[in-house]
């Protein structure tokens, strides 16, 4: 004799909701397979392409990335694959390379962050290492507020805070101190930044040259 529920039963509302909630994250796609639906607040994602950035017709940077994520309601494009910047002189000409394993482009300001190992090298020759550093469009300027390694001509300068063009020719470095392999000036650079007598002071109590 079989028996008729009139009302279900409260544990089988539970499996059914429970089994929904599991299956909104997934969708099936062909062949049985199973695949991920994009987080929510996902707004766009991208692989291996190259962004563009320009003032008043001239390039100024071309930005290669591995993979990109931008959120909903973000100006900010991350990139999580690596990501190579190469930068551009007044004339278009090629002047150096940027590469990091991460990054951040924002894309109100058209700024440029290096994360992670980051590599600058120029086309005559010149090295910049760093864990973090930035590149502002309107200056056209480099900026890093970390430990750098500055090389040039076989000198190797270590420091804290660097400012430099793209073309890592004019320099600024907040706290030098490094190793001297050709004759690099320590000293002068440290007056270029603080003032003769400043410097004539440290020399006597810190005994640099």
């Amino acid at each position: 004799m079989r028996r008729r529920l009139n009302h279900p039963v409260p544990e089988v509302f539970i499996c059914l909701a429970a089994f929904l909630l599991a299956a909104s994250g997934c969708r099936r796609s062909g062949k049985g397979a199973v695949e991920e639906v994009a987080p929510s607040g996902l707004q766009q994602e991208g692989w291996n392409s190259v962004i563009l950035i320009s003032s008043s017709g001239r390039l100024q940077a071309r930005v290669q990335y591995g993979h990109m994520v931008q959120r909903e309601n973000s100006r900010l494009i991350h990139f999580d694959e690596g990501v190579g910047v190469d930068f551009y002189d007044e004339t278009g000409r090629h002047n150096s390379r940027l590469d990091s394993e991460k990054g951040i482009y924002d894309e109100e300001s058209q700024d440029v962050t290096g994360l992670g190992r980051v590599v600058v090298v120029s086309d005559t020759g010149i090295t910049l290492k760093t864990e973090r550093l930035r590149w502002i469009q309107k200056k056209e300027k480099i900026v890093s507020d970390t430990h750098v390694v500055f090389i040039q001509e076989g000198d190797t300068l270590y420091g804290v805070g660097f400012e430099s063009d793209s073309d890592l020719k004019n320099w600024e470095l907040e706290t030098p101190s490094g190793i001297r392999k050709k004759g690099l000036d320590l000293s002068r650079i440290r007056e270029e930044m603080t003032g003769p007598e400043e410097t004539a002071a440290d020399s006597a109590g810190n005994g640099m040259k």
